[in-house]
């Protein structure tokens, strides 16, 4: 909630100079910045989260959490934002509830991916989850011409 309207706060200078990103830019940031936070989690795990004893310190949490709540706003409140943007009148509804089902379709991945923490050395987890979303986050900006088109 503290977040929020800081970024909308900077959204509205950038906007008012001119320089505010598209709604899909904004979520491709939103994606890798999502990466980075599974970055945290890798230098964590390296410097004692993989001896799974209680040495570590719970900023490293907070501050991971702090970068998802980030990402977060950009992505999801943007993602539903550009449907609403882009999906036919007639369809809306239909394409909103679609946001919804890949967005639960996302979560059961995540819970599915979640089973084999234990398989892992800790950093080698978060690592792999690193890879997921930097990839994803590439297929976003690959997909950038096309969805600004879609946009405007």
């Amino acid at each position: 909630m503290v977040l929020t309207p800081v970024l909308l706060g900077l959204f509205n200078k950038l906007n008012k100079k001119g320089k505010e990103p598209s709604t899909p830019l904004k979520i491709f940031i939103g994606m890798t910045i999502m990466g980075i936070s599974m970055v945290i989690m890798v230098f964590a795990s390296l410097n004692g989260g993989n001896s799974d004893s209680n040495i570590m310190s719970p900023y490293w949490l907070i501050s991971t959490y702090l970068v998802v709540t980030l990402a977060e706003i950009l992505i999801s409140p943007m993602g539903l934002s550009y449907v609403s943007k882009v999906a036919p009148p007639k369809l809306q509804g239909r394409m909103m509830g679609g946001w919804y089902a890949a967005t639960a379709v996302g979560s059961y991945g995540s819970g599915l991916l979640g089973k084999y923490y234990s398989d892992f050395a800790h950093h080698e987890y978060f690592i792999i989850l690193t890879g997921i979303l930097i990839f994803s986050a590439v297929l976003a900006l690959l997909s950038m011409k096309k969805l600004n088109r879609f946009a405007n």
